[in-house]
């Protein structure tokens, strides 16, 4: 069982919140790996659209280390996304070892991305992530590895929707697998 809290503060720096929780999981090391490889959808007759990112001046603004996502093609309640991996040392800096990470977080940040425009263009609605119920890690994708995420609009409600999706690698290796990815409408 793992959590990540934190105090929350003003600008000024006057306490809001002791020891909020940001996040709680439960993490299963040693677990069974992800399969090897997967098939890999058909995406001939698809109308893929570019991506294009916030900028820096937005709300909410992914940096250039983190605008992995280069396109979009939705079919029915099924979305692509075209994935371009950087670097973790893009990601870390050079005096930081990258060693031993399990996740990528650019990566996994083009696929977040990816659910929100997909769940936009679908529901015309904006949201944001409220939670996970299971992420399955597979190996870490290549840099500059173009990858592929397929998302799946499971169910959505008044109060926003589920969604799974996985991250396909270069080689129909099965990077990622999330399950139960909850958003909430923005209102």
């Amino acid at each position: 069982q793992c959590s990540l809290r934190a105090d929350i503060r003003r600008r000024d720096g006057r306490l809001v919140a002791k020891d909020r929780i940001f996040f709680e999981g439960t993490f299963i090391t040693g677990a069974a790996l992800l399969e090897k490889a997967v098939k890999r959808p058909q995406l001939s007759r698809l109308k893929w659209e570019p991506i294009e990112y916030l900028p820096p001046e937005a709300p909410i603004y992914h940096g250039p280390d983190f605008q992995c996502l280069r396109q979009l093609a939705v079919r029915g309640k099924t979305g692509y996304g075209q994935i371009s991996a950087s670097s973790n040392v893009q990601l870390a800096g050079e005096k930081r070892p990258t060693t031993g990470w399990s996740v990528h977080a650019a990566a996994m940040d083009a696929c977040l991305y990816a659910a929100a425009v997909f769940v936009s263009r679908v529901t015309e609605k904006p949201s944001l992530p409220v939670r996970f119920e299971q992420i399955r890690f597979g190996r870490l994708p290549d840099a500059g590895e173009p990858c592929l995420v397929k998302l799946q609009l499971v169910d959505q409600d008044d109060r926003g929707a589920e969604l799974s999706f996985q991250l396909i690698g270069l080689n129909n290796d099965l990077l990622l697998d999330v399950r139960g990815y909850r958003i909430g409408w923005l209102t």
